[in-house]
């Protein structure tokens, strides 16, 4: 059984399957008239395409009848952006020359069963589970094969990746890493009325100064929090994940390692102080030894919008009329 979601997206230099199935509402009771939804130079897209092309991702739509309606507009308006692509795309290809033979398209369907352990025969037949004909399917890696063609011809050579933008993202990910792991907190709590913000604001201030210059954060939240549920305990928290804070405090505690103090946060009628006790490891790699990894990050990040930059261009020189 291949992982949900595996069946759709694909990449030039090797197969990535990546999340695709969005929802459905079911069959539709009224009559289906035919129309052009959408015009690319002197090729129209009708809607019955847009429905055949839709019909995998109509499977699991929930909620009420106006929850499902809104999502299957917002559905069929992405799926037509997306044949338009996939049509500004063939245009291009053709005028350059490039093809996707039927023996790309094959050895494609190989290397994706491969990637999930499965024969292509099995692969197939969850492809035909999931609502596709295995003629849609060839149809959809033949367009998915000449889209990476063409931005390999465009692009080859002209992105490079440094290592600065490699440690950029690998610092991304362990921001997003940090906000999940457990942590352990102790906290000063200084509540306020209207009048006494200003002096309350001071004593904050002056608790991060004296914590950061060694007194005991302990006795500081005994001595002055007005916090009764932790103060009996020097303020010390139960271990949870930043992502569970309120926003101003997870911004106050955001790259502070352990032992660290923050600055004072306002939130609601209290003055916040926090500090880092302990952080759970990091589970990632150490830089240096997912370099590979990074690097194609980058670049499949840098790939992508210098498509879409250059899709966008082909709209500006090519008649697009949405009907839909």
């Amino acid at each position: 059984m291949l992982r949900s979601g595996q069946l759709f997206r694909f990449f030039g230099c090797g197969v990535l399957l990546a999340s695709s199935v969005i929802a459905s509402v079911g069959p539709a009771r009224a009559t289906i008239v035919e129309r052009v939804v959408a015009v690319v130079a002197e090729r129209p897209i009708l809607l019955s395409e847009l429905r055949r092309r839709a019909a995998p991702f109509l499977a699991t739509l929930s909620g009420s009848e106006g929850v499902r309606a809104s999502a299957q507009s917002k559905m069929f308006s992405e799926m037509l952006q997306r044949m338009i692509d996939e049509e500004l795309i063939q245009r291009a290809a053709s005028r350059s020359q490039i093809e996707v033979s039927k023996e790309e398209v094959e050895s494609a369907i190989e290397r994706v069963a491969k990637g999930n352990g499965v024969s292509v025969g099995e692969l197939l037949t969850e492809v035909e589970r999931s609502g596709v004909s295995p003629t849609d399917y060839r149809r959809e890696l033949r367009s998915q094969l000449l889209d990476a063609k063409v931005m390999n011809l465009r692009l080859q050579g002209r992105i490079r990746v440094t290592e600065d933008e490699m440690r950029e993202t690998y610092d991304t990910l362990l921001a997003e890493e940090q906000k999940q792991l457990p942590m352990r907190l102790a906290v000063i709590r200084l509540s306020f009325d209207t009048k006494a913000a200003a002096r309350t604001e001071r004593l904050a201030a002056k608790l991060v100064a004296q914590a950061r210059a060694g007194q005991d954060f302990a006795a500081l939240s005994r001595a002055h929090s007005t916090d009764e549920a932790t103060r009996a305990a020097g303020g010390l928290l139960e271990p949870l994940p930043p992502s569970q804070l309120p926003a101003p405090l997870r911004k106050a505690i955001q790259g502070l390692q352990a032992g660290q103090v923050s600055e004072p946060v306002q939130f609601k009628d209290t003055f916040v102080v926090l500090k880092v006790v302990e952080r759970a490891p990091s589970t990632l790699p150490p830089f240096e030894e997912v370099l590979p990894q990074l690097e194609q990050r980058v670049q499949l990040r840098k790939m992508e919008k210098a498509r879409r930059a250059w899709l966008d261009s082909l709209r500006k020189t090519t008649h697009v009329e949405v009907r839909l």
